[in-house]
């Protein structure tokens, strides 16, 4: 009974084993499950636009892992029509060994996303990404790589905070507050330009006062 309960575990976590990605040049986005979503298909319709990228990879969190065929069948229909392939994988999401896992040395383009998924406050996202990004920091100079680098953070004044940890060449930050400032300005002074920002906002205004 021990030998079979041995051997069911370790064939068990086989299963679950990952193999590493061969990908290079590629677009990496690491995050939880409810943003991978919105971020891979906000990649293919940029793609769309101006082809630059031929396959994204997919990080998620090991806690993820059961939600694997709800997220690839939304991967799927977030790349239906873009000429792009995406892999989906799950490991430790920030540190060396998922890093490795994704390729990130050989990545074009990282995107920085928090790892939870469901209702989190929006300090505890923003911590989460700073981690993220430290690690991430340091696994990129361990190996002498440079990709460009977004950190997706709900709140300005977080990135105020913790910024002088992270690089300044290369990496830049996604303010999910300071964005909805910069759209609601944009509505008011030049509405029209709103068309060009089509899945970012509702361009359709109800007339009347």
């Amino acid at each position: 009974t021990f030998v079979a309960e041995t051997v069911g575990r370790s064939l068990e976590r086989l299963g679950q084993s990952e193999r590493p990605s061969r990908a290079r040049g590629h677009l990496l986005i690491v995050g939880g499950a409810d943003l991978i979503p919105v971020a891979a298909k906000a990649a293919a319709e940029a793609i769309g636009l101006r082809p630059a990228f031929e396959r994204v990879v997919v990080l998620a969190p090991e806690p993820d892992r059961e939600r694997r065929n709800e997220l690839r069948a939304t991967l799927e229909e977030a790349t239906t029509g873009a000429e792009l392939d995406f892999e989906l994988l799950f490991g430790d999401a920030s540190g060396d060994s998922g890093f490795e896992l994704a390729g990130a040395d050989r990545a074009a383009a990282i995107l920085l996303m928090p790892l939870s998924s469901g209702p989190v406050a929006a300090e505890m996202a923003d911590v989460e990404t700073v981690q993220t990004g430290l690690a991430l920091r340091d696994y990129l100079d361990e190996r002498s790589a440079a990709p460009l680098v977004r950190l997706l953070f709900r709140r300005g004044r977080n990135v105020d905070a913790a910024w002088e940890m992270l690089p300044d060449e290369g990496w830049d930050a996604l303010v999910g507050d300071r964005t909805i400032a910069a759209l609601l300005r944009l509505a008011i002074t030049r509405p029209e330009r709103l068309a060009d920002l089509p899945e970012v906002v509702d361009t359709k205004v109800r007339a009347g006062p």
